[in-house]
């Protein structure tokens, strides 16, 4: 799709634009009826975006499906339908259809993931003594302003030359969270301008400095360098798993013919 869009606008990179970004994990599900199989349909303002594989319930579902969309049209509200797993030809009939969740894209916006149980809304009135099903989802709905690539280069300069001195000032002073979203931008910027693993030796050695004689702390906190660590290995990871992964499933069903 992205290579689409820059067949589009090819200079899609020097313009400023702003970039519709939704990220949403279906979590969980409890109350449900036992030893059924359950899916869910993500939709983003009535249109069919996604669908989680399919759980049977035994005590709580969990599918624990993390769904990413980009560059998307504004948008108003997210629903979540929950239907229950049968044979294809009555897939649809309603009395497969267990509820729905709708999320305002207002309820979500900012910076912060949202992470709740959301009460599922039932065709039919629940008479039971719980409250109904409910579902637990985490999501964040963000617009990001995006300035042409031109005018971040001093600031890449910057953070290239100087991630050190920056680390060692903000580190202190921020939270955790803080330093989760500072290390995934730093590791990106300079795995881009070719630092990242300079960025990352430097890091390690003044956390081993730090820590002295205290090694059984060392990587084990929640630490600028340890949360740069596990991005690292995230973004480099990810091909290198998706590509053994890929040959491994070549191989088994790569079979030889007989002449």
């Amino acid at each position: 799709m992205e290579n689409l869009r820059r067949t589009v606008q090819p200079n899609k990179d020097n313009c400023r634009r702003a970039e519709n970004v939704l990220r949403l994990w279906i979590i969980e599900a409890k109350d449900l009826a036992p030893k059924k199989k359950y899916f869910c349909e993500l939709c983003l303002d009535d249109t069919l975006f996604a669908r989680t594989t399919s759980k049977t319930k035994a005590d709580n579902i969990f599918w624990g499906e993390h769904f990413e969309f980009y560059s998307l049209p504004p948008l108003h509200s997210i629903t979540v339908h929950i239907y229950k797993d049968v044979e294809k030809k009555k897939k649809k009939d309603k009395n497969n259809y267990v509820g729905l969740v709708n999320i305002p894209t207002a309820s979500v916006t900012g910076r912060q993931f949202v992470e709740k149980w959301y009460p599922v809304s039932t065709p039919t009135p629940n008479k039971g003594k719980t409250g109904g099903p409910s579902i637990r989802i985490k999501s964040r709905f963000q617009t990001i302003t995006i300035l042409p690539m031109e005018q971040y280069k001093e600031f890449a300069e910057f953070v290239t030359s100087n991630y050190t001195m920056l680390c060692s000032v903000l580190e202190p002073v921020i939270s955790v969270r803080n330093k989760e979203e500072l290390a995934c931008a730093l590791v990106h910027i300079l795995q881009s301008t070719g630092r990242a693993k300079d960025f990352l030796t430097d890091l390690v050695m003044s956390e081993v400095d730090r820590c002295g004689e205290h090694d059984v702390l060392i990587f084990r906190e929640n630490t600028i360098a340890t949360k740069s660590i596990e991005e690292y290995l995230k973004l480099v990871g990810q091909q290198y798993l998706h590509d053994a992964l890929g040959m491994e499933e070549k191989n088994m069903f790569s079979f030889p013919f007989d002449s």
